[in-house]
């Protein structure tokens, strides 16, 4: 799954769809750290087709060995800084920001500024190998990545098999796609949380979807409820088109 991640990104990459902010988490390792670090590197090799080992100017990893950024340190600076200027190589810049669990309330708080501006032509990643709790106001800015280590290939073939409703049973039984009213219903109660199935939703989409035309009209669909979240409009009106995208694949 995680091989087929990076290609979908990387095809992304080439045709300058991809997202301003992703989150990438990893929940099958005893060391999630590597495996994050050396998936989002072959991401980067894939992409610049060179093996990095020199560096890149396009390229830059905020990380700290404190156990809390410091807002006064070099580093955050050096984010503040590198975002501001164009690429001069590749298509995007990137900024990794490694361990999530180190953000301080005041760095969260500059990062969710930077989000609510996102620089022209600026990929950030920020990496969350424990899972840590966010600001709603991060994560719901985010597409939220979970990548694996040592995934069969046999693993993606048989999900893309699964119609919505057998996947989300398979990865999400908490989500019960019962009917389109239950699931509203359940959106507006409080009963199920709407940023879970946000992130169901966007993994369901990444990983699922062979079908080019069709996985182009859910990211449309996606795109139009992020524009309708800005404008307060209600739960129902929000969500119902991404439900009812669901029980037609």
């Amino acid at each position: 799954m995680s091989d087929s991640l990076k290609h979908i990104l990387t095809e992304k990459y080439h045709s300058r769809e991809l997202a301003h902010f992703y989150i990438i988490e990893s929940n099958k390792s005893d060391d999630p750290s590597r495996v994050i670090r050396e998936w989002i590197n072959n991401l980067l090799i894939n992409i610049t087709g060179s093996d990095l080992k020199m560096g890149h100017s396009d390229i830059e990893h905020i990380s700290t060995e404190e156990n809390i950024y410091k807002v006064d340190s070099d580093e955050v600076m050096r984010l503040l800084s590198f975002v501001n200027y164009a690429p001069l190589k590749l298509n995007y810049k990137f900024l990794i920001i490694h361990d999530a669990q180190k953000l301080s309330t005041i760095f969260s708080n500059k990062l969710l500024k930077l989000l609510e501006e996102p620089p022209k032509d600026c990929i950030i990643i920020l990496t969350n190998p424990h899972g840590s709790s966010l600001l709603a106001t991060i994560r719901s800015r985010a597409i939220r990545l979970l990548v694996e280590e040592n995934v069969e290939r046999e693993e993606f073939t048989e999900i893309k098999s699964q119609n919505a409703k057998q996947w989300f049973q398979s990865h999400y039984p908490e989500i019960e796609l019962n009917s389109i009213f239950s699931v509203i219903n359940n959106l507006k109660t409080g009963k199920l949380e709407q940023s879970l199935f946000i992130d169901a939703y966007q993994k369901y989409l990444i990983n699922c979807l062979t079908n080019g035309r069709q996985a182009q009209e859910q990211l449309e669909k996606l795109k139009s409820f992020e524009r309708q979240s800005e404008y307060n409009q209600s739960i129902s009106s929000r969500f119902l088109p991404l439900v009812e995208s669901l029980f037609k694949t």
